[in-house]
């Protein structure tokens, strides 16, 4: 009789240890996560940006940073968001971002005209 009520009562299960720790401190948790990877004396890459201010034409020099560092073929719209990206990183202002993107339009395919209107 007493074994059976002992077996019915399951005992609370303990959370996992990782969801533990990431409640208690995200910052273990995450070197938790990563403990594989960080050892002792490893070398980060840092990324080198370049300067805000010091181009006349800062899309220019992200595009062909992007270009070198993903040298697979990549659409237009995916590299504009890749040059956004990296110059948000870089410190430029979101409006600064948007006027060079404007000014930097996508070349126009060969049967498009300037002046032509894309009916829907």
């Amino acid at each position: 009789m007493r074994d059976r009520r002992a077996q019915s009562e399951k005992p609370e299960r303990l959370s996992r240890f990782k969801y533990w720790l990431g409640k208690r401190a995200p910052y273990l948790a995450n070197l938790w996560r990563f403990r594989k990877r960080i050892t002792p004396g490893v070398e980060v890459r840092k990324r080198e940006f370049p300067k805000v201010g010091t181009q006349t034409s800062p899309y220019a020099a992200y595009r062909n940073m992007i270009k070198k560092r993903f040298p697979e073929k990549m659409d237009e719209s995916r590299l504009d968001a890749a040059i956004a990206l990296y110059m948000r990183c870089a410190g430029y202002t979101v409006q600064e971002v948007v006027n060079e993107m404007y000014r930097h339009p996508p070349a126009r395919s060969h049967g498009q005209n300037r002046d032509e209107r894309i009916r829907l």
